[in-house]
């Protein structure tokens, strides 16, 4: 049996996702080998313990980093993001409105649920975009994303006087589906320059 204790994989895939920062092969090194070390001498479970902590405190300082480089360039395509996704609904939702007044729509889905797959393939192609503009910087963008969504939401939700839960419930798939669009094209280079 080895003595060698396989990383989690989570918090693993979490810091893979800087392996474009210059110094992330000794990180990766330094926690492993730190990591090996605990549980050798505290046993698995504390060293996991040991590592998911390490891990997101590692997160939060290169995420700042990213930020820290270009914070204007990140929150505008945030903005711009958010834009995108909210102005791609409202014209949507106002065709799909005349469109059934005018019994033009006849479908077995509800124009609800066309409308919330419109949104959702905005926010993944928004996020793949925007992970394009901002290179390196794919992470801060998808954390700044759901800070201005959902400011965009309660801001919209009073100036509409609807009920702020309904539009931020319909928040969190966006962001997901944003996300997924943002933070795909990072692994998919990674993987690329990993080959």
């Amino acid at each position: 049996m080895s003595d060698f204790l396989a990383l989690p994989r989570i918090p693993t895939a979490i810091l893979h996702f800087f392996a474009n920062q210059p110094d992330f092969s000794v990180l990766l090194g330094d926690v492993t080998e730190e990591f090996q070390q605990r549980a050798r001498k505290s046993g698995a479970r504390a060293a996991k313990v040991w590592f998911w902590r390490e891990v997101f405190r590692n997160v939060l300082a290169l995420t700042f980093r990213e930020l820290s480089r270009t914070p204007v360039l990140v929150a505008a395509i945030a903005l711009g993001c958010v834009a995108a996704v909210n102005l791609t609904t409202g014209i949507g939702a106002f065709f799909f409105v005349q469109f059934s007044k005018l019994r033009l729509l006849v479908s077995p889905y509800s124009r609800w649920e066309i409308l919330v797959a419109v949104q959702l393939l905005t926010s993944i192609i928004v996020g793949w975009a925007s992970a394009k503009a901002a290179v390196g910087r794919e992470w801060a963008l998808a954390l700044i994303f759901p800070l201005f969504s959902m400011a965009w939401t309660v801001v919209g939700d009073a100036f509409l006087a609807t009920h702020i839960g309904a539009a931020s419930l319909g928040h969190l798939p966006r962001v997901g589906a944003f996300w997924l669009g943002s933070l795909w094209i990072r692994r998919s280079k990674e993987e690329a320059g990993a080959l």
